[in-house]
């Protein structure tokens, strides 16, 4: 839920002209909303901590804290490099430098989708961005081949038979000596 309001609060306030991706300042939505979701995502992760903790012995044969934690790295590393671009953004360390100043030139140029030359500073972040959640994602994938096996799920199967036919048993047990009396 807790995302959702955000990111209408997000909406909203870029409407309003009050929503910066590149400013920390108090004056900037971006700010507040990035302080709710990363209080959101920390209380999250110790939910999941509580839910491992209490049903560890039960989630046993699927791994579950390895699936735990290949889920949450996809969330957390895409949500705070988002946050640390942004930072460099702010501070100066990225930006399109002097040709952002040229774009509003009001020539007749041949527009080449190709050429960064023309690309403003929030264009630029967005691509480093986008780029390295690219890359993050070859490596998740990766790692969900080995987190998420069929072998998790087929030994839980087998296991959840087992459970299951050994309770028939004893409620079979129980009602035929419930018929002997």
């Amino acid at each position: 839920a807790t995302m959702l309001i955000v990111t209408f609060l997000s909406l909203c306030a870029w409407v309003l002209g009050i929503y910066n991706t590149d400013s920390f300042s108090l004056s900037s939505a971006y700010t507040y909303l990035a302080i709710l979701q990363s209080a959101s995502q920390c209380w999250a992760l110790y939910s999941l901590v509580l839910f491992y903790q209490a049903s560890k012995t039960k989630l046993k044969p699927i791994h579950p804290l390895n699936k735990f934690i290949c889920i949450k790295m996809v969330v957390f590393f895409t949500f705070w490099q988002a946050v640390v671009i942004s930072f460099l953004v702010h501070v100066g360390i990225i930006s399109a430098g002097e040709v952002e100043a040229d774009t509003d030139i009001e020539e007749e140029v041949e527009y080449d989708q190709y050429d960064t030359s023309y690309w403003t500073t929030s264009e630029i972040a967005n691509g480093i961005n986008d780029f390295i959640v690219c890359v993050e994602m070859l490596g998740f994938a990766i790692a969900h081949i080995y987190v998420f096996t069929p072998n998790d799920y087929v030994r839980a199967e087998r296991m959840s038979v087992h459970i299951a036919h050994k309770d028939e048993e004893s409620y079979l047990n129980t009602t035929s000596h419930g018929d002997a009396d």
